[in-house]
């Protein structure tokens, strides 16, 4: 998803949904953002259950500097389906929003600066 704000009013914004996915005691949900420019608004990413809008789970606001960031973000939902949804919402005309490399593992994240080693599609700290 890219936001370029230059041709865009304060306040529009744009969503991207995940599909539906299964209930589960914890996945991870890892991505990368770049949020650069004076007037950058805000990105947030929400768990939907049912038609609800969601709650927020993660968001980030203003200028995070000229490169790429990661996040994690661990999701329960133990006894609903649910979908995720990025939303990223304008300031002003000069400031960009995108994410990237988008991925779903099963288990909880791990913590920030803990080395993590996929073999065979097993999380191993």
């Amino acid at each position: 998803m890219y936001i370029d704000a230059s041709s865009r009013k304060s306040g529009e914004y744009a969503r991207l949904l995940t599909p539906v996915m299964p209930k589960t005691p914890a996945k991870c949900f890892e991505f990368w953002y770049h949020m650069f420019g004076s007037a950058v608004g805000s990105l947030k990413l929400r768990k939907r259950t049912g038609s609800s809008v969601g709650v927020r789970i993660w968001s980030r606001s203003g200028n995070q500097g000229d490169g790429w960031l990661a996040a994690r973000v661990t999701v329960w939902s133990p006894f609903r389906t649910f979908r995720l949804s990025f939303e990223g919402t304008v300031g002003g005309s000069t400031g960009d929003i995108a994410i990237d490399d988008v991925r779903i593992y099963d288990g909880r994240c791990a913590a920030p600066g803990m080395y993590i080693e996929i073999l065979d599609g097993i999380w191993k700290y």
